[in-house]
């Protein structure tokens, strides 16, 4: 109800002014929250109401020219929703009809003989409050409409099962439906009792909590949903609300990250028994071939065509493609459109290609879809591998996903057992090759040093010899990758001259820096390590251990020549620098992989010379091999395995302690703890088998 806090605006139309401004000083009398403004034509109303805003129109029936029944029906285009009042002063039925239809809100016979304000007052009070209550419930409703339209859940209240307001999410889930009227046309046969029981429980105050149905589409398609009901009050009846997301994508992600997961722990199974690489192709296409696709293939394209290394399922397609002729046009096909562009190439669908004869030989053969992907790791070559169907569906993008994580594991296991190989070899070739280049931040660091006085230098893993003249001045600088100390050298007179320095390994830190243990002899551990943190392809060089040798340890940006030759299988053996050069030996598992090797240094640090390839003989050995997987390791906890081995921590006695190697990395020793007893966990688990805590097995 209207109160003083409440103003009222009222606008009192009649011709008669003694009347009106009476009947307007008797309302502000008996109603303190009115305020009254007069207007004694139509016209005059049309003016003041234009200028102003009125809660309520007061308005008598007989007045020249235009009535109020005349004024109430202009209102009702413009302001429909204003309260109006009729005033009459006879009560004619044709009036009172007129004013109906013209939808007047109440109306009044004028009694000049009684005090008629309390009654006005009234009428008015009650005419303003349902209006601003209806003014209330739609806006409410505007909101409520806002809100479902634009929510991102589909909105349904249902009452007796029928659908009374859906939102647009709601029609768009259900396939584009105008006017869904009933819930459960939609929803999937297996699922009603679900829904049922939903709408059951919230009608009789219960909850139900979260619920996943199926919405089926009339084309057939399904789509998974998250429910959840509650029970409302819809146009002053009991009704019931339902929320519905969809949540088919994330399933379909799930599903596929749980597919990536099954088939990465297939490889692995694989690699633990496979040994050579073609049987694992042949293992992998099985794997991929049990996943229902019509044809699966692995192989390679050169000039001399298609080149298949195995197949599974239906392999005449790709016969006709073996028999036919290279060429430059790759007509449609999937593989030899990749071969030729380096990157993944689908068809969704051969039939609606313009016709080609591999089109053609792809639809002769019952195929529709074909996905191929190169097979690649650390910009290492291995073919490619494709997959068709014969449903054009079948191949959607949660499916080329799963290829496509697919197609990185199988590129690893092929790099790792081609690795492999180069230890079993029975023929690999021993290379040692010169690098002149200031591409590689050692040699330059020790071609600035070579006139400064010389300490004895050793990088872990990389031997650094460094020789002076008798006068003090540096002569030689050398480092090699063995750790195995070089051959002092004197001058002539026998004044001893040597800084030495070994690599004792280099991992990766992320994806642009590696990180290198560097040990060195040294009478000036800080000079070297100055010099090292001087250089711009350094990101940090600190003293890690000031024993002798002095340790150390520098974060490098970008490759070096080791990382770049493991990228390629090659196995490191040794490194020796000097100012200005690099020699590096290292073993490949035949001669025939030593051209992409060169040509990865040669692109790096053009041009290498090739000193010595020497072909050796290799004596396996029948104990059985263990693979350790250092990928299962994470970033931190390979680094804290290497700095605790290259830091003396698991000498006896300890060389450097927890606190102090974690220092180093720049971590707490709790942390640092934690990182090394997990990485150690999960290398035991793979040398000695069985479930451990590391790699929750």
């Amino acid at each position: 109800m209207t109160t003083a806090e409440e103003p009222v605006a009222v606008l009192v139309v009649d011709d008669d002014e003694q009347w009106a401004d009476y009947l307007a000083s008797e309302l502000e009398d008996a109603a303190p929250e009115f305020s009254v403004t007069v207007a004694l034509s139509v016209n005059e109303a049309v003016v003041a109401l234009a200028d102003g805003a009125f809660d309520c129109v007061v308005a008598d029936f007989r007045m020249p020219e235009i009535d109020g029944i005349q004024l109430l029906e202009r209102l009702q285009t413009s302001r429909p929703h204003l309260p109006f009042i009729l005033v009459t002063g006879d009560g004619s039925e044709d009036v009172a009809a007129r004013a109906i239809n013209a939808g007047v809100t109440d109306y009044i016979r004028k009694d000049p003989r009684v005090d008629q304000a309390p009654v006005f007052v009234t009428r008015i009070r009650q005419a303003v409050e349902h209006a601003r209550l209806r003014t209330a419930i739609r806006e409410s409703e505007h909101r409520y409409r806002t809100v479902t339209e634009q929510a991102r859940d589909a909105i349904v209240v249902l009452r007796d099962d029928d659908v009374v307001f859906s939102n647009d999410r709601f029609r768009e889930l259900c396939g584009g439906a105008d006017s869904p009227a009933a819930l459960f046309a939609h929803v999937h046969r297996d699922d009603h009792d679900r829904v049922r029981d939903v709408v059951d429980e919230t009608l009789t105050d219960g909850d139900p909590g979260l619920r996943e149905v199926r919405l089926v589409r009339p084309t057939g398609e399904v789509r998974h949903c998250e429910l959840l009901g509650g029970a409302i009050t819809y146009e002053n009846d009991a009704a019931t609300l339902l929320s519905l997301r969809d949540v088919t994508r994330r399933r379909s992600r799930e599903r596929t990250r749980k597919r990536v997961r099954e088939f990465n722990q297939a490889v692995q199974q694989r690699l633990v028994g496979v040994q050579r690489r073609a049987r694992l192709e042949v293992e992998i296409a099985a794997l991929l071939g049990s996943h229902g696709y019509d044809l699966v293939w692995l192989g390679s394209v050169d000039d001399g065509g298609v080149r298949t290394r195995a197949t599974a399922g239906n392999g005449e397609y790709v016969a006709r493609l073996e028999a036919d002729a290279p060429r430059e046009d790759h007509g449609g096909d999937p593989i030899l459109w990749s071969a030729r562009t380096g990157v993944a190439q689908f068809v969704p669908d051969f039939e609606a290609l313009m016709p080609t004869s591999r089109r053609n030989d792809a639809l002769d053969s019952g195929l529709r879809t074909g996905y191929a992907l190169p097979l690649r790791h650390e910009d290492v070559a291995y073919g490619h591998l494709a997959v068709y169907d014969s449903e054009p569906a079948r191949l959607d993008d949660a499916e080329r996903s799963l290829l496509t994580e697919a197609a990185a594991t199988v590129s690893f296991a092929l790099h790792h057992v081609e690795t492999q190989q180069t230890l079993t070899s029975a023929g690999r070739a021993v290379v040692e090759v010169d690098i002149e280049s200031d591409d590689y931040y050692l040699p330059a660091v020790l071609a600035e040093r070579v006139h400064q006085p010389a300490p004895d230098v050793t990088v872990e893993g990389t031997h650094v010899a460094e020789e002076t003249t008798d006068d003090g001045q540096h002569v030689a600088e050398e480092t090699t990758d063995d750790g195995v100390h070089a051959a002092e050298e004197t001058t002539d007179d026998g004044v001893h001259a040597a800084e030495e320095t070994t690599d004792d390994g280099v991992h990766a830190a992320d994806g642009t820096t590696h990180v290198q243990y560097l040990s060195c002899s040294t009478d000036d551990p800080d000079g070297l390590a100055d010099a090292l943190g001087a250089h711009p392809s350094v990101r940090a060089g600190q003293v890690v251990d000031r024993g002798d040798p002095v340790g150390y340890r520098v974060t490098v940006a970008g490759e070096t020549p080791e990382s770049h030759l493991g990228a390629v299988g090659a196995l490191v053996r040794s490194t020796t620098v000097g100012p200005g050069r690099a020699t590096v030996t290292f073993e490949l598992s035949s001669r025939t992989a030593l051209q992409p090797a060169i040509d990865r240094l040669n692109e790096q640090y053009g041009p290498v010379t090739v000193r010595s390839v020497v072909e050796r003989p290799t004596n396996p050995t029948p104990e059985r091999y263990v693979r350790v997987d250092l990928d299962s390791l994470t970033e931190k906890q390979s680094a804290a395995l290497e700095a605790a081995y290259h830091q003396g921590y698991f000498d006896r006695p300890r060389r450097r302690s927890a606190v102090d190697v974690a220092e180093t990395l720049g971590i707490t020793h709790t942390t640092y703890l934690q990182h090394l007893r997990v990485a150690q966990e999960k290398l035991f688990g793979q040398l000695y088998g069985g479930p451990n805590e590391a790699d929750g097995s």
